[in-house]
């Protein structure tokens, strides 16, 4: 095991430690290629925590490059495929309050997880391009290297919930007259407590909405 910097990549850490040379010097990319090929895992430990009654321990992860799995304690948790989606799970019932738990993640070869290979003749161009949900340019463009970076790429954070959350909110224009638009927005809210009232606030400009609503 190697000391590892999250977020980051196993690339950019195997650089650090002296490893790997600069990918972006001369042809150095061309040497990164094994690592398409292999597993990269990632351990950490999570100190010991309390939870009050009705509330939950969230772990969320900004960004996993790319097929990521997730186990706590030796349990698969969870997995995962979209860099460029935010993914959490409850982690209540799997963190220890009595002692440290390990958090580990494996990030599967990206030439594997898609099903297909660069390397079969048959196929002229590589499907695993198309077929997989991260930053294309990391497949080579003309104005960079091949370099499929695996890594936790943004941060990764554990919270408490006291009753629910708001997952992800957003707006979009209905209609437009002179003068006026009408806009329709949508807020998806997760709650695992028992249902109750709240209120909903919003404000753009001399536009304000407080409105009461059932959760």
């Amino acid at each position: 095991w190697y000391e590892a910097t999250v977020p980051g990549s196993a690339q950019d850490d195997l650089r650090k430690l002296g490893q790997m040379d600069d990918p972006h010097y001369a042809d150095n990319a061309d040497h990164y290629r094994w690592c398409e090929e292999v597993d990269f895992w990632y351990r950490c430990s999570i100190d010991p925590m309390r939870t009050e009654p009705g509330s939950r321990l969230v772990l969320e992860f900004g960004g996993l490059d790319t097929f990521a799995t997730i186990w706590i304690d030796g349990v698969q948790i969870g997995s995962h495929d979209n860099m460029f989606v935010r993914f959490s799970i409850d982690v209540t019932n799997h963190i220890r309050s009595d002692r440290p738990s390990e958090l580990l993640i494996r990030f599967g070869a990206p030439a594997f997880e898609s099903g297909f290979s660069d390397r079969d003749p048959g196929s002229h161009a590589p499907p695993q391009r198309p077929r997989t949900r991260r930053a294309q340019i990391t497949y080579g463009w003309d104005i960079g290297p091949r370099l499929l970076a695996t890594g936790p790429w943004r941060p990764v954070t554990l919270s408490t919930v006291q009753s629910g959350r708001i997952l992800h909110s957003g707006a979009r224009t209905i209609a437009l007259t002179p003068g006026l638009a009408e806009i329709e927005m949508t807020a998806a809210i997760e709650w695992h407590d028992r249902p109750e009232s709240g209120r909903i606030t919003f404000a753009y400009n001399a536009t304000k909405l407080d409105k009461a609503i059932v959760l």
